[in-house]
């Protein structure tokens, strides 16, 4: 077997039966040389991460909100620090060993699958309805895909 990771997703038998052929010759030629490797075989639901749709929403949203907030109070933040302002919100914190110690790293969006990034979605106008007091635009061709309604 190479020295990269190869990622099958089962769809249907003959994937599987695909992906079993390639185990068994790999195996044969894995055991005849007696590799001293050592390989790692994970079996989980899959779950497809966020969709292109979902994350062209996200940034026509924080412009939206950006543009508004600088009409209505003179200041103007970036698409990018409103996108943060809403991770450090909804998303949070991880932390991080590094050689000086702990630290903490904002949870991005890039890692949600299409469930948490709709719930993602959904805090974010939320708080544009709620908090800001304005509508965030639905463009048919895109929020219905994103959003999944």
């Amino acid at each position: 077997m190479p020295n990269k990771s190869w990622r099958y997703i089962l769809r249907d038998k003959s994937i599987l039966k695909r992906l079993l052929a390639i185990l068994v010759k790999w195996y044969r030629g894995w055991s005849q040389k007696n590799e001293n490797l050592t390989y790692e075989v994970i079996i989980r639901p899959y779950k497809k991460n966020r969709t292109l749709a979902q994350n062209n929403l996200m940034w026509m949203w924080l412009n939206h909100i950006a543009v508004f907030f600088e009409k209505e109070h003179g200041q103007r933040f970036s698409d990018e620090a409103w996108k943060e302002e809403f991770q450090e919100k909804y998303l949070g914190y991880k932390v991080i060993k590094t050689p000086s110690g702990p630290k903490k790293k904002l949870i991005g969006t890039s890692g949600l699958n299409i469930a948490q990034f709709t719930e993602f979605l959904n805090n974010v106008e939320r708080y544009a309805n709620t908090e800001l007091g304005i509508n965030l635009p639905h463009p048919e061709d895109i929020y219905y895909e994103a959003i999944g309604k």
